[in-house]
């Protein structure tokens, strides 16, 4: 199984960060086949993606991959689409926003993983845990 993250270059608050070990927690448990972990796609930009690796390699049980903007890429939108949200069966998202909004990259991407039909769960800046 392949969990996809998007996140804000901002960086995650404490309750995203909060959110996010329960969530992966939870998910390598329940994605953990034959002592095979799930992998954990991002697109290695500052902030957030970097955050969920590292929460990820703290909690171990994940393959970790992370998927830089290569140099014909017109956009990181397109390597979203392309390297985390294609291939993944559930997608992470830690927006800077709790409300939707048109110009983000990590609601660009949530949009894309909606249209694909895979679940997605966004992690609120700012619910308790």
């Amino acid at each position: 199984m392949i969990v996809g993250f998007t996140g804000t270059l901002a960086g995650m608050s404490a309750s995203q960060l909060a959110q996010l070990r329960v969530v992966l927690t939870w998910l390598r448990a329940a994605l953990t086949r034959n002592g095979n972990g799930p992998e954990l796609h991002h697109g290695d930009a500052r902030g957030a993606d970097r955050q969920c690796a590292h929460v990820a390699k703290q909690l171990g049980g994940f393959y970790v991959t992370a998927w830089p903007p290569q140099s014909g890429d017109t956009s990181p939108l397109v390597r979203n689409r392309r390297d985390i949200v294609a291939p993944a069966d559930v997608l992470i998202a830690a927006p800077k926003t709790d409300i939707e909004i048109l110009r983000s990259g990590t609601w660009a991407t949530v949009r894309a993983a909606r249209r694909k039909g895979i679940p997605v769960i966004v992690l609120s800046r700012g619910a308790n845990v």
